[in-house]
Parts: C-alpha cells; sequence; structure tokens
C-alpha cells in the first residue's frame, strides 16, 4: 500500500509599494452642464471666465479636475460657501504613464438655488499638508427655465 503525501503551498501575492501620493498642484473646473440643457456638456478651457451656455433646470453639473490626490474639497458662490450643497456623484480616475493614478475627475451636482452668485468655484485641499488649492471661478448666466 502507497502512501501518497500532497502538499499545499500558499503563495502570497508579490507585494509592490506605491511611492508618496502625488501633491495636489491644480483643481479646474473643465465641464458644465445643467439639467435644462439635457446633460450636454460645455468644455471649459484653461482661462476661461464665463460658460457660454446659460444655465437652465434645478441642478447644476460640473467635472473638476483635481491633479494630484485631495483630502476633500470646498465649493464657492462669489464668497458664499456652498459645500454642503455639492455632491458628488462620479469619479473617474486620471492614469499617467504606467498606468498610475495622478489626478481624478469630480463630477459634482449643486442645485442652481443654492447659488447665490452667478458664478462658481470648487477649491481642494491637499491630502497631506491640508493646504487649500484653489480652482478657477467660472461665471455663468440663468437661462429661463
Amino acid at each position: 500500500m502507497a502512501l501518497t503525501m500532497s502538499a499545499v503551498f500558499l503563495v502570497a501575492p508579490s507585494e509592490s509599494s506605491a511611492g508618496p501620493a502625488p501633491r495636489l498642484t491644480d483643481v479646474q473646473i473643465v465641464g458644465i452642464t445643467s439639467d435644462g440643457n439635457n446633460g450636454v456638456w460645455e468644455n471649459i478651457e484653461h482661462g476661461q471666465l464665463k460658460a457660454k451656455t446659460p444655465l437652465k433646470g434645478e441642478n447644476m453639473y460640473l467635472k473638476v479636475r483635481f491633479m494630484g490626490y485631495d483630502k476633500d474639497f470646498l465649493a464657492f458662490s462669489g464668497e458664499t460657501p456652498i459645500k454642503r450643497s455639492a455632491k458628488i456623484y462620479d469619479i473617474d480616475v486620471i492614469a499617467g504613464s504606467n498606468r498610475i493614478v495622478v489626478g481624478r475627475y469630480y463630477y459634482i451636482k449643486i442645485p442652481i438655488s443654492a447659488l447665490p452668485e452667478d458664478k462658481i468655484r470648487i477649491d481642494g485641499i491637499d491630502t497631506v499638508t491640508w493646504k487649500i488649492i484653489e480652482g478657477n471661478t467660472l461665471n455663468f448666466d440663468r437661462g429661463e427655465n
């Protein structure tokens, strides 16, 4: 009678270490739409001060690029804080070389009624230093609903 022994080997996945998280260096509104505009996005170019299409409906939607890692964000209409009204509803990662994440696109929904002025700014907070990185201010017009 032959006895057979089997050995079970557990192989741990290879360890890898990521470098330090990239510091937050830039926050930029790169797209805007509203539910009254049927979700058609207007691309916002670097240095553009005002959206071309008036916003209609109840909600504004922003696409905001965060380069580096953020701890959180702040939202302002003029100088009025509106963070409690601003909600992230989707996220896309921005991958650099070697598929390493270097930033994110946050899609943010804000009720237009929560904006006391016809301008919006999103700032980021760096994940390491908690330093506030100020974003661009974008002016807009309100269209008729």
